[in-house]
């Protein structure tokens, strides 16, 4: 912000005496000129009459919030509100001051988790269901978002602001008959919420309405012109599905701008768990829980991801987590409930479906879960109760007709089965689960045309619904086209083994697409496979499959690819995590068992070549090669053997001939440009990285490599332009960061050397070379105390490392600490007795302590085996001499 002066402003004030008093826009615009110029207080004044004038006035409330949280104003009240709290737990007024603070300070899981006290205590406080739904809708989780704003809706609550974030919450998952609906209602209310006509133009334009798009735009321009310059304060998240590289591209960038934030990892999180990307989304509440490791919503989002992945014990632990910290959480009793019923164990099932119900009395996915469990049960009757009871709580809840529908063929009741997934479709048109039932629905009463087209739908919706291939493939052998049936059959089997006609949907999320929990219509333990449960289509499988031991075969051998796969995984997992003897070991044991098998023999090279065992590694290499001459990876390893062994032209050979194959090999390049690099063919070098780069812009490691090539010819400033690209692309590489610090030390930048050199060891905290260069550093600077920490981790890594424990000795040295100083120099003799320095340095020990006979017993010994290095006998005949002379002056007396 600029500093002005008293004259200037005076003139600025003088400003608001020409505005009008009506006009809430010229206040607004008059608050942005005082902020920019540093006139904090009268920036707020304005603001806050703007609102007077147009409460409603959302650009002026944005405003006043950046105001207010850049200049730490809620900050410094949040301590305030947090210690009245403290002494008056039981002030609803204090509880929600607190959370409205939370909320706008963008700490909104700790606004819900008050919001939600609130709601405990006074059920009918509408402004907490709108405040907690709008805290839930930023963070991403808008299944939670719409259950607040329901509440409120419930309540009668007549608010523009509540209508308007319901809707952008259903467009935001995808329903835009629902966000039409809720926007309109808005505009009901008040028909100049610019913000609900300008969100509905976005939805209209999303079904293909463009009339009523412009014409609500038309409308939000009027009532806000800021619409016409940009896009609405309230940016809605557009419907639809990203890539996976793109889901993660978007949580990096989440990150890099928060790197350390608990909410910038939780949100990144939701986004992850929202597009289905489930390993990613775990990893990043774990690091959020780390944060805050008493979130009762983080426990509960990683005990989901658990569910989804499979693990249900581990679900199960984490969110009763989330109950000992939330007791009453609808969700964490339902999701462990289904947990239990995945693991077979109904009984416990029901106990906490029904425990979600005593907290939310109308918590439907509970309904629907017990509708199900029940029908595992056989018990119909009450099956058929709890689906009724859902769908009677909330008629859109599609689930629970589906669920119905299986239960209904399950009674064979096929004309009932069809009504209600007829129902499913009218409320969801392309859900491909439904189409699965309606074609079974067909196939049960032989209408064998419709269950073909069913199950085809199914497949062109989502390919991975393996139940519907496998129907699909019974379908056609009913119509006698067995060779189309076998081949669909087949490829059903290579994907699952298992087969079930149809799957109930248990519930955990009521809108979520991609958090399907499906549980067979006859429940197993999870031991037990499915088997085929018709005659006919045992009948068909035993003609399609020429044997049951074939398939069984075909079972072990897939069976067997998953664990060599998981094995692998976990070498490479021990590897990252410097475990190289136990992933040495596992390696041994696993090729033991798989010799002829190509992924086992790489990683066998892998590892030996990383234990420096060359020779073994290349024979295993050359294994694969004789195989497949054009294995990538057995090329390039066995190529990066010969870099480290110093034969650059057979390195050079074998990378040639690989490119005479394949010229355009973006890696290929890049090794013989490493290779260049190692032969200080810099120009080179320089050359085929940039080869490299002209195929692939985003290729860092060519960036980095002409960033050492430049350091090797002593250009600093392109080498640190080089390695600026490099970063830029890969932020987060850890050989990259340290590089930049070397720069920057060579530079004399130390403040950014160090910068680097921690964000490196950060990601790899037991890089050495980082670790070495940041003592450097601080040595360099002066900082003695910081170098000692450093030492004392490397001595700790590698405690047989004479040279770390010499540099340590004298950091102790230099601090004035003999006596450790000592300790370290002895603990070198005992590693290896031949080494000059130590002698040498204890020679200076003894002296300050005035021992000379014992220094010049030192030097000596540092003499003769000093032999080789002609500087250190100077210094040591200098001290000699000094010491004796010193004897020789002692001796005579006054």
């Amino acid at each position: 912000m600029l500093s002005i002066s008293e004259t200037e402003k005076k003139i600025l004030k003088s400003f608001r005496e020409k505005i009008s008093s009506n006009d809430a826009g010229a206040h607004n615009n008059l608050s942005v000129v005082y902020y920019n110029k540093g006139m904090i207080d009268d920036a707020i004044e304005m603001l806050q009459k703007a609102l007077e004038i147009d409460p409603k006035f959302i650009l002026a409330r944005n405003n006043l919030e950046t105001i207010l949280k850049k200049t730490g104003y809620y900050e410094n009240i949040l301590i305030t509100y947090e210690d009245k709290l403290k002494k008056e737990p039981e002030n609803i007024d204090v509880r929600l001051q607190l959370a409205n603070i939370y909320k706008n300070i963008g700490k909104y899981i700790q606004a819900i988790e008050q919001y939600r006290k609130i709601e405990t205590i006074t059920p009918n406080n509408a402004e907490t269901y709108i405040w907690s739904g709008y805290c839930y809708k930023n963070l991403g989780m808008y299944s939670e978002a719409l259950r607040e704003f329901e509440k409120a809706i419930e309540l009668n609550v007549c608010d523009d602001k509540l209508f308007t974030n319901t809707g952008e919450t259903y467009y935001n998952i995808g329903l835009l008959d629902k966000a039409i609906e809720s926007f309109k209602k808005a505009i009901e209310i008040n028909p100049k919420n610019s913000d609900a006509h300008y969100l509905l133009s976005f939805v209209y334009g999303e079904k293909g309405n463009l009339e009523k798009a412009k014409e609500e735009s038309s409308i939000a321009a009027d009532l806000n012109p800021s619409y016409i310059k940009g896009e609405a304060n309230l940016q809605i998240e557009q419907a639809g599905s990203k890539t996976y590289k793109e889901a993660l591209e978007a949580g990096e960038q989440i990150l890099q701008t928060t790197p350390d934030s608990f909410l910038s990892h939780f949100n990144v999180g939701i986004g992850f768990r929202n597009k289905g990307l489930f390993n990613e989304a775990l990893k990043e509440f774990v690091i959020a829980l780390k944060n805050s490791p008493n979130s009762s919503m983080v426990y509960t989002q990683i005990g989901e991801i658990y569910l989804l992945l499979g693990k249900f014990d581990e679900a199960i632990s984490n969110y009763k987590a989330a109950i000992k910290l939330a007791p009453h959480s609808p969700k964490a009793n339902n999701d462990i409930g289904v947990a239990y019923h995945q693991l077979g164990n109904v009984n416990k099932a029901i106990d906490y479906y029904n425990r979600a119900i005593d907290i939310d009395k109308e918590y439907i996915l509970s309904y629907s879960n017990l509708g199900i469990a029940y029908a595992h049960q056989k018990d119909m009757e009450k099956s058929e109760k709890y689906f009724m009871n859902a769908i009677d709580i909330n008629p859109i809840f599609l689930d629970s007709y589906l669920n119905y529908a299986i239960l209904l063929i399950e009674k064979e009741d096929y004309d009932k089965a069809e009504k209600f997934i007829t129902k499913t479709l009218n409320l969801k048109e392309n859900y491909p689960y439904a189409y699965n039932i309606l074609g079974v629905i067909y196939l049960k009463r032989k209408d064998i045309k419709n269950a073909i087209q069913s199950f085809s739908k199914v497949l062109s919706l989502d390919p991975s619904i393996i139940d519907a291939k496998y129907n699909l493939g019974f379908a056609y052998s009913q119509v006698g086209d067995f060779e189309k049936s076998l081949k669909i059959m087949q490829e059903a089997m290579k994907l699952s083994p298992y087969y079930s006609s149809y799957q109930y949907k248990l519930g955990i999320d009521f809108y979520a697409d991609k958090l399907d929990i499906l549980v067979p219509n006859i429940l197993k333990t999870k031991e037990e496979n499915i088997e085929l449960n018709a005659k006919e289509e045992n009948n068909l499988i035993e003609n399609l499959f020429k044997t049951d031991k074939v398939i069984k075969e075909n079972k072990r051998e897939k069976e067997k690819e998953i664990e060599i796969k998981a094995e692998i995984e976990n070498i490479d997992t021990l590897v990252k995590a410097d475990n190289m003897d136990q992933a040495f070991n596992q390696m041994l044991t696993l090729l033991h068992n798989n010799s002829k098998n190509t992924d086992v023999i790489l990683i066998a090279a892998d590892l030996y070549r990383l234990k420096g065992l060359y020779g073994e590694s290349l024979e295993f290499y050359n294994k694969v090669l004789e195989k497949e001459p054009n294995n990538k990876k057995a090329v390039a390893n066995s190529t990066k053997i010969y870099i480290d062994k110093g034969d650059l032209n057979r390195a050079e050979n074998i990378i040639l001939s690989f490119l005479k194959e394949f010229p355009e090999d973006e890696d290929a390049n890049l090794l013989l440009g490493k290779i260049c690099l190692e032969k200080e063919e810099f120009d080179n070098a320089i050359n085929y990285f940039n080869n490299v780069i002209d195929k692939n812009a985003n290729n860092y490691e060519s960036y980095y490599n002409i960033g050492l090539a430049y350091l090797a010819l002593n250009k600093i400033d392109k080498a640190t332009l080089s390695i600026e690209k490099s970063l830029k692309i890969k932020p987060d590489d850890p050989k990259v960061n340290l590089n930049m610090g070397i720069l920057k030390y060579l530079t004399s930048n130390y403040d950014d050397a160090i910068k680097f050199f921690n964000k490196s060891l950060n990601i790899q905290p037991n890089n050495i070379k980082a670790l070495y260069s940041l003592s450097e550093v601080y040595i360099s600077d002066n900082k003695y105390d910081k170098a000692k920490e450093i030492y004392e981790k490397l001595i700790d890594l590698k405690p047989a490392n004479i040279e770390y424990w010499y540099e340590y000795g004298k950091i102790l040295y230099n601090l004035e600490d003999q006596d450790k100083a000592f300790n370290a120099f002895n603990t070198i003799i005992d590693i290896d007795k031949n080494y000059p320095l130590s002698y040498y340095a204890l020679g200076y020990i003894y002296a300050e302590k005035n021992t000379i006979e014992k220094a010049i017993e030192m030097w000596i010994k540092a003499e003769a085996l000093a032999k080789n290095n002609k500087e250190l006998q100077e210094n040591i005949q200098h001290n000699l001499k000094v010491a004796r002379d010193w004897i020789t002056i002692i001796t005579k007396g006054i």
